[in-house]
C-alpha cells in the first residue's frame, strides 16, 4: 500500500481541476463571442400586433430618422405626425474588461401636430453573455434638452430577458423588469430620471437586454432622449471568477514541479 506526501492521487487532482474549469467557463459564459443581433420597434398603442420594425440587423444600421411622415407610414398611418432620429443603439457586447454590459440609444423627437400624440419604442439587442452570477440591472432615463411642454413625460421599463429574446412585436419585453421609471419634460432644459437598481441571483448566458420607451409628446414639442441600462457583477461573482483563475494557475504551476514521492507503508 501506497501513500503520496504531496496530496490526494492524481484522479482526485484532476477531478478538482476539471471542476474549476467548469467553474470558471461558467462564468466566462460559453457562448461569449455568440453574434449579437438587435431590433428597433415602433407603436402607437404598445399592444400586442401593433408593433412595427424600424431596424433589424443584420440589414439596418443606425442612425434613423424618419420625418415628413414617414414614421406614420411604417406604422400603419398611426403616428403620422411624428418624426424621430435614433442616432445610436450600441452595447459593449460581448464585454469588456470590467465585466459590466449594457445597451444605450440616443434619440431625438418631435411632434408637428396640433394635438399631443403617443409614441411606444422597443430596443432590444441578443447574446449578452457576460456578467453572469449575481448581477445588478440599472437603468436610467435622461432628456437631452429640446422644447418643453405641458404633459411631456418619458417612460423607461427595462428586462434582462433570460430566455435571449429580443424580436418583432414586443418579444423580448418580459423577464427582470426595472420600471416604469419616469421623467417629466414640461420644461425646456435636460431632465434625468434616478438610476433604479434590480438585483438578478445567478443570471446565466446567453440573455437579451430590451427596453421599452414611452413617449408623450405635447403638440409642437421636440426634444432629445437617452435611455440607459447596464449590468455589473456582484462581488461575490468576481470573487468566484477570482478563485476559479487561481486555481487554474495554481494547477499549472503544480504540474510543472517535481512528481510526488511514494514510500511503501
Amino acid at each position: 500500500m501506497f501513500f503520496s506526501r504531496t496530496g490526494p492521487p492524481k484522479r482526485q487532482t484532476f477531478l478538482r481541476f476539471a471542476a474549476v474549469v467548469l467553474s470558471v467557463g461558467h462564468l466566462l459564459g460559453g457562448a461569449r463571442f455568440a453574434q449579437a443581433s438587435s431590433i428597433i420597434e415602433a407603436s402607437a398603442t404598445g399592444l400586442a400586433g401593433s408593433w412595427f420594425t424600424l431596424a433589424s440587423d443584420p440589414s439596418s444600421t443606425v442612425p434613423l430618422t424618419f420625418i415628413n411622415g414617414n414614421l406614420g407610414i411604417l406604422s400603419g398611418g398611426l403616428l403620422p405626425s411624428i418624426s424621430l432620429t435614433i442616432t445610436s443603439l450600441s452595447s459593449n457586447n460581448p464585454g469588456n474588461a470590467s465585466y459590466t454590459e449594457e445597451i444605450s440609444s440616443t434619440n431625438s423627437v418631435g411632434n408637428s401636430s396640433g394635438a399631443p400624440a403617443t409614441l411606444y419604442l422597443h430596443f432590444g439587442i441578443t447574446n449578452f453573455t457576460l456578467p453572469v452570477g449575481d448581477v445588478t440591472e440599472t437603468s436610467s432615463i435622461s432628456v437631452t434638452g429640446g422644447t418643453g411642454g405641458v404633459g411631456n413625460t418619458l417612460t423607461l421599463t427595462s428586462f434582462v430577458n433570460t430566455a435571449n429574446l429580443a424580436g418583432a412585436n414586443g418579444v423580448g419585453l418580459s423577464g427582470n423588469q426595472i420600471g416604469p421609471i419616469a421623467v417629466d419634460n414640461a420644461n425646456p432644459g435636460s431632465h434625468a430620471s434616478p438610476s433604479v437598481e434590480l438585483l438578478i441571483p445567478g443570471l446565466t448566458a446567453s440573455f437579451a437586454i430590451n427596453q421599452e420607451v414611452i413617449l408623450n409628446i405635447s403638440s409642437g414639442s421636440s426634444f432629445g432622449f437617452n435611455a440607459n441600462t447596464h449590468l455589473t457583477p456582484e462581488p461575490s461573482s468576481m470573487a468566484l471568477l477570482g478563485i476559479g483563475a487561481a486555481g487554474l494557475v495554481g494547477y499549472g504551476r503544480r504540474k510543472k514541479s517535481a512528481s510526488a514521492t511514494s514510500i511503501p507503508a
